[in-house]
Formats: C-alpha cells, sequence, structure tokens
C-alpha cells in the first residue's frame, strides 16, 4: 500500500509524549499535588485540524494509469448530500490526459456525470466539467478547478484540492482502484474503482484505510444500479476547463531608463511650473511699474 495511514498515529503519539511532560514539569514546579485525570482522546478527534495530521498523499502517481472510466462507490456523507444525496446515483468519473494549447501544461480533463431520480437509465445527465492539475513532483497532490457556473446556476471559479492517498491493483494496465481526499483538512472522502460493482476485497482494504487513519465523518454507499448509464462526454456548449495561464509577470524598468507614463508625469510638472515661473514673472513686472508710478506721484506732490 502506498498510502501511509499510520504516519498521523506518530504524529499524534509525539505530540502527546510532549504535551504531557511539559504538564508534568510545570505542575511539580507549581507544587501541583492533586492527582490528574487524563481525558482519553480517540486518534479521530486530531483530524481536521492543521496540515501535517492528514494522511499522506501517494509518492508516485502514474497520470496514464489513473486515466480512464472510474465508478465511485463510497463517499462522505457531505459531498453525499451536495452531489444529490440518494436520488443522486450511477456517480463516475472519466480522466482524459490534456494539454493546455496556451500554456502548454498538462492536465486531466474531468467529466464527471450522475443520473438523479427518475432519469436512472435514460441519457439525462447531472454532468461537472473540470480539469484536475498534477502536482509537479509527480506526487498524488492535486488541484481541481471547476470553471464558473459549473458546480450550480452562476457558482464562481472554484479550486479545489484534492490529494490521491492510496491507489492499488492492476486493470489492463491501469490502477483498479484509488481513495482521495480533500488534502490537509481531511474532510472529503471517496473511493472510485474500475468496475460498477465494488469487490469485497477492496471495499475491507477502504475500511481499514479509513480506520487506521483515524478518519471521523459518516461515510455512505454512492448506488450503482445494473440499468446505469455514464456520461462520456461534456454538453456541446461547455467550455474546456482548462487552468487559466498565470497572469505574466509585471515589467519593472531596467537602471537608468524611465517609463512613458513617468516622462509624461515630469512633462506636466515642467509645464506647471513653467507657467508659475512666468506667472511670477509678470507679477513682479506689474509690482516694479506701480513702485514706479508711487514714486512718481510722489515726487509730484512734494
Amino acid at each position: 500500500m502506498i498510502g501511509k495511514p499510520c504516519l498521523p498515529c506518530r504524529v499524534i503519539e509525539c505530540g502527546r509524549k510532549k504535551y504531557a511532560e511539559t504538564l508534568q514539569e510545570y505542575t511539580s514546579d507549581a507544587g501541583f499535588n492533586t492527582s490528574l485525570y487524563m481525558v482519553p482522546n480517540d486518534v479521530g478527534c486530531y483530524f481536521g485540524g492543521p496540515p501535517g495530521v492528514a494522511p499522506e498523499p501517494v509518492q508516485n502517481l502514474d497520470k496514464n494509469k489513473f486515466a480512464g472510466r472510474w465508478y465511485q462507490h463510497r463517499i462522505d456523507k457531505r459531498q453525499y448530500s451536495f452531489q444529490g444525496g440518494v436520488n443522486s446515483k450511477c456517480a463516475s468519473n472519466l480522466f482524459t490526459p490534456k494539454t493546455d494549447p496556451v500554456t502548454g501544461n498538462v492536465y486531466i480533463d474531468n467529466v464527471g456525470s450522475a443520473q438523479i431520480g427518475d432519469n436512472v437509465g435514460s441519457d439525462k445527465f447531472k454532468i461537472s466539467h473540470s480539469a484536475i492539475t498534477p502536482a509537479a513532483d509527480g506526487s498524488g497532490v492535486t488541484s481541481v478547478y471547476f470553471p464558473p457556473g459549473d458546480l450550480f446556476p452562476n457558482s464562481p471559479a472554484i479550486k479545489a484540492s484534492e490529494w490521491v492517498v492510496d491507489v492499488g491493483g492492476d486493470a489492463d494496465g491501469k490502477y483498479e482502484w484509488h481513495i482521495a481526499t480533500d488534502g490537509p483538512k481531511y474532510n472529503a472522502m471517496f473511493l472510485n474503482t474500475r468496475e460498477t460493482v465494488l469487490k469485497p476485497e477492496i471495499l475491507q482494504h477502504f475500511k481499514d484505510y479509513i480506520k487506521s487513519s483515524g478518519y471521523w465523518q459518516d461515510v455512505v454507499e454512492q448506488s450503482q444500479p445494473s440499468n446505469c448509464k455514464y456520461a462520456s462526454k461534456a454538453p456541446a456548449q461547455a467550455p474546456a476547463p482548462a487552468p487559466a495561464a498565470p497572469a505574466p509577470p509585471s515589467k519593472t524598468p531596467s537602471p537608468g531608463t524611465l517609463s512613458t507614463s513617468i516622462w509624461v508625469v515630469i512633462c506636466l510638472v515642467c509645464l506647471v511650473a513653467g507657467a508659475g515661473i512666468t506667472l511670477l514673472g509678470l507679477r513682479s513686472r506689474v509690482s516694479s511699474e506701480r513702485s514706479k508710478s508711487y514714486i512718481s506721484l510722489a515726487d509730484s506732490n512734494a
């Protein structure tokens, strides 16, 4: 198993020992001699906290083995309700590796589909068309980009964290199953496989995994009736959800050069200064003429 659910347990045990020693030292120095009751906290109490507590992502995620059709079998109750609850069935994802023609970045095009209520077995789907950006280091740390209006009417563009924390099996050269979470928060949980019927051994492995990793949320079954249909492409009007290209870096003027806007400001300052000097000169000339007239008038009156 690639995932390491035991890591959080080691972190917690180290934390417990550290704080227990600190408390013991403090109470001893303070002369506190009353017995202390240590409140029992299950490992699950520590999850949902700071990064580093949740299970680690896999170290190597092969994009080609990750590609293809996935069927969702288990999901946390909160995500299940958001997707439609008991009315939502036949949840599936179709992963297709692609390259953004603008940026050259490699991403995974994800067509997620489900059938709601009486639409099960028909050609009507609820579709989410997103883009998954793999980690640069090849690990299971990925991010999912949902374009505007994808999750619900008028929804903004949303970027969410998703970690692939465990993969396994072999299905025609691809991963047979994978477990994914929402990363450090460890709130969301997904189990996807290559078949519409969940194998008992995969289910048992999943149960063991969430127990050993201290996952505390309720997990429910995502129904896959035998008459399900699955979307193979997004609606024609849906835009390609490739993540937007990063904004170009701002240009910094090289030493000894000034931008056009700065020269415009300097010229304006020069014009204002010139007008001020001219006005001052005129005032000085008028004052001088007035002084001469006053002197002449004084002379004539003398």
